[in-house]
């Protein structure tokens, strides 16, 4: 990992494809579901509650112009038709890199236009499993 940000590193690459035409100013989104950690108490005491990790979701904003349409919008059509499931992978500023195994992409569920500046439209993959390293 590096020890300086650098905003040009953050790419998203989805089952060979690299995504294009990230929004200006848009962040990649994380959350990871499951892996929290709980205090619970007993009759014996206090004792700590793991638990299992269960993938995650990630948001990417395009701008409305952004090649990345068709791709997603294909991505989307082939799954329901049953076609397998998606890999991806992300770098970020920092240079960690975030894994995304056996996902789905959906479609976007809102977007603005209509202002001086171009759009932003999110796409959201949504993964069974997902792994980050030097974050």
């Amino acid at each position: 990992m590096q020890n300086v940000y650098n905003q040009k590193l953050n790419n998203v690459i989805i089952d060979g494809f690299k995504i294009d035409g990230l929004s200006e100013g848009a962040t990649i989104d994380v959350t990871f579901d499951g892996g929290e950690v709980e205090k619970t108490h007993g009759t014996d005491g206090p004792g700590l509650n793991l638990a299992t990790e269960q993938g995650g979701t990630v948001v990417i904003t395009l701008q409305q112009l952004s090649r990345a349409h068709k791709f997603m919008k294909a991505l989307w059509l082939k799954q329901k038709l049953g076609a397998p499931l998606v890999n991806a992978v992300a770098t970020l500023g920092t240079g960690a890199i975030l894994t995304m195994l056996q996902g789905l992409v959906t479609l976007p569920r809102q977007f603005q236009t209509g202002d001086k500046k171009q759009g932003a439209v999110p796409y959201a993959i949504v993964c069974k499993i997902m792994s980050w390293d030097n974050l």
